[in-house]
């Protein structure tokens, strides 16, 4: 039977980072009680042998203090996604609440247990960290009261705002956008400051077909987007949902189809600013899905004309008063 110091060679040797999880608790034994946590397991059908969600929960309270339940604050999150094949075994931790990340363990078989002891102490090591982040600073020693032209210094600095950067891909169906039941694909990048977010991205609208009695009119958009959020962070599913502030500036092109006449392709040029929803919400650690929406107001209202067969002119496609569009997309995180 292998020795206690053996079997945390074997579990460092597996995990890649578990030495010096297994320091930083032993170093700080837990001196501060562990923050409300939720704890959600999911298993493949091959890795039935790992631990459920209620004895993984047991085993990680025999390490830390046992885990308060969520109050009105923000919990502390921990995702873990366990698969396997019988040889290998792997877990993914998704960290969210206060702080956020992704951490990957990985061990050989034939069972689940050397991956089960790696995952306790990496959990119970997330847990004390958060516990340490979260508590209040010691009194130091009293100091010299301040001048009174001198402002009062806080006590402590304030936390760093995370940032992150992500690329997408996204389809979409439309009202108006620039014809009624259009619909467009859009590729761009998204910045994230805290709950603030910028999004510039480029689009461009499949040709819609109108139908007139002298011939056809092929209309088409091709633009770009700029969008300021503000978001939330409501839960597991979806892990912030907002508000975005949008303006487009597009060409609109119109091409005759048909006519006796020849309608050769006329472009105009066109805007709108308008408002609409932006949730995100995680697949893996570095791949989101995500749903946007606008209602749009175009800046100016534009007219395609032609002739008929008798020479008089006629309108053959007028802007719409209101657009807007609802889509999927698919982000990668980039930094």
């Amino acid at each position: 039977m292998a020795t206690a110091a053996e079997r945390a060679v074997r579990l460092a040797g597996a995990t890649g980072l578990l030495a010096g999880a297994c320091f930083g608790i032993e170093g700080r034994a837990w001196a501060q009680p562990a923050p409300p946590v939720e704890l959600v397991v999911t298993r493949t059908a091959g890795a039935a042998a790992c631990p459920d969600q209620p004895a993984l929960l047991e085993r990680v309270n025999g390490q830390a203090p046992r885990m308060p339940l969520p109050t009105n604050g923000q919990p502390l999150i921990l995702r873990v996604a366990l698969a396997g094949d019988g040889e290998r075994f792997t877990a993914d931790i998704q960290v969210l609440g206060r702080k956020q990340g992704v951490r990957q363990l990985n061990a050989e078989g034939p069972g689940c247990e050397l991956l089960a002891e790696a995952l306790v102490v990496t959990l119970a090591m997330i847990i004390d960290e958060e516990a340490q982040a979260t508590q209040p600073p010691p009194p130091g020693p009293a100091g010299p009261a301040p001048h009174p032209s001198e402002p009062a210094r806080p006590a402590t600095e304030p936390e760093p705002t995370e940032t992150s950067g992500w690329g997408f891909l996204g389809m979409a169906g439309s009202y108006a956008f620039p014809a009624m039941g259009s619909a467009f694909a859009a590729a761009g990048a998204e910045a994230r400051w805290g709950a603030w977010s910028l999004q510039l991205s480029g689009f461009a609208t499949l040709p819609r077909r109108l139908h007139h009695q002298e011939g056809d009119v092929l209309v088409m958009l091709v633009g770009g987007e700029l969008a300021v959020c503000a978001a939330a962070e409501p839960g597991l599913v979806v892990h912030r949902a907002g508000l975005c502030v949008r303006a487009n500036a597009a060409s609109l092109s119109g091409t005759g189809r048909g006519f006796n006449t020849p309608y050769p392709t006329r472009r105009r040029p066109w805007s709108a600013v308008g408002a609409g929803p932006s949730l995100r919400g995680p697949i893996v650690g570095w791949l989101e899905w995500g749903v946007d929406g606008a209602v749009l107001a175009p800046l100016w209202h534009d007219t395609f004309s032609g002739r008929n067969p008798e020479g008089d002119r006629v309108e053959l496609y007028r802007t719409e008063i209101v657009a807007g569009w609802l889509g999927i997309r698919l982000l990668g995180r980039i930094w």
